[in-house]
């Protein structure tokens, strides 16, 4: 391979604490843009109503037969949990204004014990809302071709927390996870809440947001055990491979082999980082792309699937011939080395540059192109 295709390689394994530091939980998503509704008094309640609160919104219809109540349910535990903070305010949108008037809502919102000074129910024009939902907050929202009595929209039911600014700061779980033979979906949920719960209260304190799970603000995370971590350690043994393999080129074999140690040593670092983040840190509970990318086409899911498939097998299959390639060189039998190194050295360099890219397929290109829920 000629020079130009190695620094193209080399700069696709740059590591990720080099061109990116965003806070994906704290990130701001934008502002959902002002509004001009009606709250289930019947009065005009225009969203300047929100300036200077922090605000949990959600999307529902009174009518619902599906996930509705479940949502609603939660902005009413949400209620009780952070009743301790005056600044917060809960917003709940329906999506079927048409039928949702006031008197309706106001039956719908005291079945859950909604307190009016602090949670409001709001209505007005379908196009008004949907297009609130669609083009501020980023939600689905559809009604489907055959739709069934109280099913009639198929909407996100993702809840948004807003700052004070109107600033969207980030998006979480409304309901479990739709699988209920998921173990993990429940403790899932809970884990999103008590993340939602610790934003809220640090924007109602002014002390801004701060990132789910079990690690550090990902301003710091590239040295803790973290997506951004294992990821750089990925894109570094990338570099070393291709600075390795230019120095054997260039008739240096001492390099090449105090090159390929260090290669073998960060590989070594993002097992053991990979292990404990995922074991320890996450309990063994997945980050998919579907939940963080759910509105990408369904191309970019199999490619992102594909990718991800590819560099976990290889990796596995790497590993061994790595090791007994080095033991190879480090005992002089070059022949046996130099046939086994020409097969080892692609699949490495694809695996450590498919890391890199599976980390930005997950943590970062869902909310550069709009898919996030």
């Amino acid at each position: 391979m000629n020079r130009r295709i190695f620094l193209l390689l080399a700069l696709l394994a740059i590591p990720p604490w080099v061109w990116s530091q965003s806070n994906e939980t704290g990130a701001d998503f934008g502002k959902p843009g002002s509004f001009q509704l009606t709250d289930s008094t019947g009065n005009s309640f225009p969203s300047q109503n929100l300036q200077g609160k922090v605000w949990i919104a959600s999307f529902v219809f009174t009518r619902c037969t599906g996930p509705c109540p479940a949502v609603t349910a939660t902005m009413a535990r949400l209620q009780e949990e952070l009743k301790d903070l005056p600044n917060l305010r809960l917003v709940t949108f329906t999506v079927d204004p048409e039928r949702d008037d006031p008197a309706e809502l106001t039956r719908y919102a005291t079945n859950f014990r909604a307190n009016p000074t602090r949670w409001t129910f709001l209505t007005g024009t379908e196009k008004e809302i949907h297009s609130l939902m669609k083009n501020g907050f980023k939600l689905g929202i559809s009604r489907p071709d055959t739709p069934v009595k109280g099913q009639e929209f198929d909407h996100s039911t993702k809840i948004v927390l807003v700052d004070e600014e109107g600033t969207i700061r980030g998006y979480f779980n409304g309901v479990e996870g739709n699988l209920p033979e998921d173990k993990f979906a429940k403790q899932d949920f809970e884990d999103n809440l008590i993340n939602l719960k610790k934003n809220a209260r640090n924007l109602s304190h002014g002390k801004g947001v701060v990132v789910a799970d079990k690690f550090p603000p990902k301003t710091n995370s590239w040295y803790y055990p973290s997506p951004e971590l294992n990821a750089s350690l990925n894109g570094l043994a990338g570099i070393i491979l291709v600075l390795a393999y230019i120095a054997i080129k260039r008739g240096k074999p001492k390099w090449h082999g105090l090159l390929m140690l260090l290669a073998i040593f960060t590989s070594a670092v993002f097992l053991t980082s990979y292990l404990v983040y995922h074991i320890l840190i996450k309990e063994g509970i997945a980050t998919r792309f579907g939940d963080v990318a759910p509105n990408a086409p369904d191309a970019f899911r199999y490619l992102y699937y594909l990718i991800l498939v590819s560099h976990t097998i290889l990796a596995v299959v790497v590993t061994p011939m790595a090791l007994w390639s080095a033991y190879l060189g480090a005992k002089s039998r070059l022949e046996k080395h130099r046939k086994l190194a020409r097969i080892t050295f692609p699949i490495w360099l694809y695996v450590s540059i498919t890391g890199v890219v599976v980390y930005w397929m997950l943590y970062h290109l869902p909310g550069q192109a709009g898919w996030r829920p």
